[in-house]
Parts: structure tokens; C-alpha cells; sequence
């Protein structure tokens, strides 16, 4: 009973792909560059360039950030024949930064700041839906399957050999591109059991039909009661099974992404994943 209970995630083996639909300067400071280079034998570093003084004929602004942060952007207008100073503390943002140059440099560096001052890049939201199913080797008494997932249900009786299918959790999870995310559930409380969907951080892959969603260091977890009869009648003990992976999921689709042997000993928990892009 145990050696079924304990199988494997199969991953690669399984992995199919249902398509459903047709279809600025940086609010961080940077970290300083190297170190100028020392001469041979020399225990000193070399000293600093001579900063610039004002000169005669020299033009004075100050220029009220919205966006960039003063140290890198002074950092960027060193190339300008020009003086430079900042604020070190403040509130942020609407800092400003201090500029001394001839007129016609003075101008250059007015319309540099105005394209380098600007709101950070956007950012897209994402929404992953993991659907848990469970597979059972006896017909489900009533199935009451989503609409959404009747493809996937059809493509996994023509791939497996389980008598009934039934839905028994959805977690929702929503995350930003280049953060992660973490959510939790237990829909099937009879049972005591508990699923759990982390990801590390997700990227957005352009594709001709849109974006697809890849889900870096995705973990999904089961954490069934172990038992010899169907899941949902025995709650003694526990058995955890999960997934490990790096997903890609493409616009409108949804991936069977593995299997695990806990709950029915002769079914499975299968894991099924779909994402949506909110610009």
C-alpha cells in the first residue's frame, strides 16, 4: 500500500499543453564601479579627478526630480563639462540635483534629464489559477467539473485509465512580473487535506500571440491523509508530495504539469496550471 502511496511526481513523462482560446534611472542606488587601477608597487589608490568649478559665462539650474535618483544621475551628467551637486538626504521623490554649465551644455543637459527623469518601466500583473484533481479509480458520484477544465478532463482520459475525475481545490495566485508569489488552500476540509502554490519569480516570454507566462522555481504541495481507501474517508496520518519545476505557460492554455500518487492508493493528484496576463 505504502509503495503506491509514495510514488514519484512524474513530470516531463505527462506534460501536455491544452490551447483553450484562439485567439529611467533606477529608484536604487547602483552599486560604485571598480577601483580606479593602482600603479605597480603603489599601496595608494589613485586620487580622484579635480572636480569642476564654476566658471565665468556659466548658467545655474536647479532641477527638480520626479523620478531618478540624484546620485546616479549625477553619476550620468559627468560626461557634461559641467558642475554638479546633489542632495545626500531628503525626501524622495522630488529631489533635486544642481547644475553649472555654459548655455549650450546647459541645454543638453536639460533635455537629457527630461528623458532620463521619467517613471520606472510598467510592470504586468499575472494570475495563475493551479487547479488540484483529483484522478480515482472508481466514477466520481457527482463530478460537477468547471466548464474550464472539461478539455483537460477529455485529454486526460484518453491519456490515463482512472474511472472519475473531481475538482478538489482551486488556488489563485497573483504576482507581478520579476516577483513571485505564495498561496495556499484546503477546499477539501472532509479530508484534512492542504495544497500550497509558490513560484520565485515569473517572467513574461513575447510570443506572436501574446506573452506566455514562465513560472520560475514553481512548488506546488499535497499534504494528503494517508490511508487505504478513497481520500476523504481516513484522517490518520499524512503524506506530503509536490512538485519541483520551471513551467511555461502560453497565452489561453492550460498545462498538466504532474502527478502524484496519494489520496485514492489506485489515483493520483494531478495538477493542472493556467495564467493570465493583466496589462
Amino acid at each position: 500500500m505504502f509503495a503506491k502511496l509514495k510514488r514519484a511526481w512524474t513530470l516531463a513523462a505527462i506534460v501536455f499543453v491544452l490551447v483553450l482560446s484562439a485567439p529611467g534611472v533606477g529608484a536604487q542606488e547602483e552599486r560604485s564601479g571598480p577601483a580606479a587601477p593602482r600603479a605597480s608597487g603603489d599601496s595608494n589608490p589613485a586620487p580622484p579627478a579635480p572636480r569642476r568649478l564654476p566658471k565665468p559665462g556659466d548658467v545655474a539650474k536647479v532641477f527638480v526630480l520626479k523620478h531618478a535618483v540624484p546620485r546616479q544621475l549625477a553619476q550620468l551628467l559627468e560626461v557634461f563639462p559641467a558642475t554638479i551637486s546633489y542632495a545626500t538626504s531628503g525626501p524622495f521623490p522630488n529631489s533635486a540635483i544642481g547644475v553649472s554649465a555654459a548655455p549650450a551644455v546647459m541645454v543638453a543637459i536639460e533635455e537629457t534629464i527630461k528623458r532620463l527623469d521619467v517613471p520606472p518601466a510598467h510592470t504586468r500583473s499575472v494570475e495563475t489559477t493551479g487547479y488540484v484533481l483529483e484522478a480515482l479509480s472508481q466514477a466520481a458520484a457527482s463530478s460537477q467539473m468547471p466548464l474550464e477544465l472539461e478539455p483537460v478532463v477529455a485529454q486526460l482520459r484518453r491519456t490515463f485509465n482512472y474511472a472519475g475525475y473531481r475538482l478538489v481545490d482551486r488556488l489563485v495566485a497573483r504576482g507581478t512580473e520579476g516577483s513571485g508569489f505564495s498561496t495556499q488552500g484546503g477546499r477539501d476540509a472532509s479530508a484534512k487535506s492542504s495544497y500550497s502554490l509558490h513560484a520565485s519569480w515569473i517572467e513574461l516570454v513575447p510570443g506572436d500571440g501574446g506573452a506566455a507566462v514562465r513560472l520560475h522555481g514553481l512548488v506546488f504541495e499535497a499534504q494528503v491523509p494517508v490511508s487505504g481507501q478513497v481520500s476523504g474517508v481516513s484522517t490518520a496520518g499524512g503524506h506530503m508530495a509536490g512538485v519541483h519545476a520551471d513551467i511555461s505557460i502560453g497565452p489561453g492554455q492550460k498545462v498538466v504539469v504532474g502527478k502524484s500518487g496519494v489520496g485514492d492508493p489506485d489515483g493520483a493528484i494531478i495538477l493542472v496550471l493556467s495564467a493570465k496576463v493583466e496589462d
